[in-house]
């Protein structure tokens, strides 16, 4: 049995967002696509909670 954390697109949450509380209920978190934040900003971010 493979598990994985579920990868929600925030693009389309706008128009259902079960899948939102889904993952919050269910897996207590997720990862998030479709966000728009640049890449070297999220790499700052990551170095930042080392």
């Amino acid at each position: 049995m493979t598990l994985a954390v579920p990868t929600l697109d925030l693009q389309a949450l706008g128009t259902d967002p079960r899948p939102l509380a889904e993952a919050c209920t269910e897996w207590g978190f997720f990862k998030l696509t479709g966000h728009g934040v640049d890449p070297a900003r999220r790499a700052r971010f990551m170095a930042a909670t080392r």
